[in-house]
């Protein structure tokens, strides 16, 4: 995994929606059997360019060459929402005693804040690197877990192998870029 991050390039219109990572098999009979790959979604971001210098374009092309297209992990940061504030973790089941937050890490100054149903959890230890929460005695079940940080930073990778551009007038770039988020470690 790279420790670079994403160009800082933040006129781009942004979406982010989540993906399950489910896996499908399907079998002759009809039946079709899916894995749930992850306990939690994760995130996807498309980000579209509506125009691009040559210097800006050049640069999000070397970035993409340096990380050989969806091979490499690499930092983004969500610019519309850099410091997430009661944002849900989990609903806890009662048995888990790690449960992982939808980022992947964050600022440990100042130390982000596990809320366990709306009250601060004094009983949370959180590693600001990974973005794990963790437990001695699992919380209740249906407890509600939420969370605040600073800086918060996702582990993503291109989507594709390819990079989708196209010249406009020979003076300026388009380009859409995906990037979703890579299977968290627990």
């Amino acid at each position: 995994m790279s420790n670079l991050f994403y160009p800082d390039m933040q006129h781009a219109d942004l979406e982010m929606d989540t993906n399950w990572s489910v896996e499908a098999t399907a079998y002759k009979t009809g039946y079709v059997h899916r894995d749930w790959l992850w306990n939690g979604p994760g995130a996807r971001f498309q980000l579209h360019y509506g125009i691009l210098t040559d210097a800006q374009y050049r640069n999000l092309w070397n970035f993409f060459c340096q990380h050989r297209g969806a091979f490499e992990h690499f930092w983004f940061t969500d610019y519309t929402e850099p410091n997430p504030r009661a944002k849900l973790i989990a609903i806890a089941d009662g048995n888990l005693l790690n449960y992982k937050m939808p980022i992947d890490a964050m600022d440990a100054v100042p130390p982000p804040v596990v809320y366990r149903d709306g009250f601060i959890d004094a009983f949370a230890t959180i590693n600001t690197a990974t973005g794990v929460v963790s437990y001695m005695a699992p919380p209740p079940a249906g407890a509600v877990l939420s969370f605040d940080a600073d800086n918060a930073r996702y582990r993503v990778r291109f989507e594709h192998d390819d990079l989708p551009s196209d010249r406009h007038k020979f003076i300026c770039w388009g380009a859409t870029v995906t990037l979703v988020q890579t299977k968290p470690d627990m």
